[in-house]
């Protein structure tokens, strides 16, 4: 067990050292763990912690992990300190024994290593991919975003990329929903920049992936073992905001419509 977390430490300091890494930023972790388990045969706690040891090493403002819960739009209620993550274990992990600050987003929460509220000030937490949204203040702060584990390609701050771009297959729509604090019971108005329900549209994140590979926006490591990627959010949106000025529909393919 002891030489198979090395190992995976090894692995991991190696993908730092050879991509060059050094945040100087906000890092954005995306993590499955039960690849890496199965690849490295160590548990979920050992993973995650050695995971942010590694990262620490590179002195980042702060690392974030989306611990977003998308049961909101299902009519049920959101709560800063109980609601788990509903986007994998490393998340659920990090947000119960690391995080030291949730923001208060009943859909798409982040969960940080170090505090941070006065970065937030300004921030409007009842809305998702839209001007004065988290998403934004990303944008602007130009984080480091971090794959790793994952079978595809997974970034979430492409929503605000297409909301810059205006695509024709999203919207902005809203949500009515609860939120608790206290035992106190709040509603409020969610807006949202989203896809229709019956959308005959969804990501096509092999197409983008190899296209961002092809263009040397970011490269894979490790690739059977981590599946490591990173990359500057602003770097990528430029290539994406140019395909989508091509083809407004660059982003996504047609799926089975229910």
């Amino acid at each position: 067990m002891k030489n198979n977390l090395q190992r995976f430490k090894n692995d991991l300091e190696e993908c730092l050292i050879e991509s060059k890494f050094k945040s100087l930023n906000h890092v954005m972790l995306h993590i499955k763990l039960k690849n890496l388990r199965k690849n490295y045969k160590i548990s979920y706690d050992q993973l995650t912690s050695k995971i942010l040891e590694v990262f620490d090493l590179t002195n980042p403002k702060n690392i974030i992990v989306p611990s977003f819960t998308y049961s909101f739009t299902k009519n049920k209620a959101f709560e800063l300190d109980k609601s788990r993550s509903e986007v994998g274990k490393f998340s659920e992990i990090f947000r119960l024994k690391y995080s030291r600050y949730r923001t208060n987003d009943p859909i798409f929460s982040f969960c940080h290593k170090y505090k941070c509220q006065s970065n937030y000030k300004d921030i409007n937490f009842n809305c998702a991919f839209t001007y004065n949204s988290i998403w934004e203040y990303f944008y602007n702060e130009d984080i480091v975003v971090v794959n790793m584990g994952l079978e595809h390609l997974v970034i979430s701050l492409i929503h605000y990329i297409e909301f810059i771009c205006k695509v024709p297959y999203r919207r902005l729509i809203q949500i009515n929903g609860k939120v608790l604090s206290k035992e106190k019971e709040k509603v409020l108005v969610y807006d949202f920049y989203a896809r229709e329900k019956n959308s005959i549209y969804a990501l096509d994140w092999i197409k983008i992936e190899k296209d961002l590979i092809n263009n040397k926006i970011f490269k894979i490591y490790f690739e059977k073992k981590l599946n490591f990627k990173w990359f500057k959010i602003k770097k990528l949106s430029n290539f994406l905001k140019i395909k989508i000025k091509e083809d407004p529909y660059y982003l996504v393919k047609k799926v089975a419509s229910d």
